[in-house]
């Protein structure tokens, strides 16, 4: 499964920009939203499925929370959501390729993670928290955990190497 890169800037000063993976049904919303971290800034990966997007890619024009879906590596815009509504079923049928393409996403970070800190422990515990993944119950979960992991990435790699470079001062 391969990703699409979106590149989103804000559409005025005040303006926000992300982009929500529709996941599910919810309560009081309707529509089960589930905000995407970024691949690097401004740059989203997207899959197929359904979103909603607000930002500006230059040149085209503005999405201004607008619903998209995502298929064979093409979107189409300006869907209404009394649609999205009636694709609520699709939506939620497709919760379990969601959940691999998340893990997947997640193996990728971990790995490089692990490539960035080449020590015998790290690798041990990278693959623990990768057979970890296997206890997420859902995508929501899953994003979620990619969020927080590409947040804290650069944080981690620094600690294991930092820890590690102590390590073998002292022996």
């Amino acid at each position: 499964m391969e990703a699409k890169h979106i590149q989103l800037v804000a559409a005025g000063p005040d303006e926000k920009v992300w982009i929500a993976e529709i996941t599910d049904e919810d309560e009081t919303f309707k529509l089960k939203r589930d905000f995407l971290p970024e691949q690097e800034s401004g740059i989203w990966d997207i899959y197929p499925g359904w979103y909603q997007i607000q930002g500006l890619v230059p040149g085209l024009e503005p999405f201004q929370k607008e619903y998209v879906k995502v298929e064979h590596g093409e979107m189409t815009r300006f869907l209404n959501f009394r649609w999205m509504l009636q694709e609520l079923p699709k939506i939620k049928a497709y919760e379990p390729q969601r959940l691999e393409r998340v893990k997947h996403q997640l193996h990728l970070e971990l790995d490089e993670i692990k490539a960035a800190v080449p020590f015998e422990p790290v690798a041990e515990e990278i693959e623990r928290q990768k057979e970890d993944l296997d206890f997420l119950e859902n995508s929501s979960q899953a994003i979620a955990g990619l969020g927080m992991l590409r947040q804290r990435k650069a944080s981690m790699i620094k600690q294991y190497t930092e820890y590690f470079q102590y390590w073998e001062e002292q022996w």
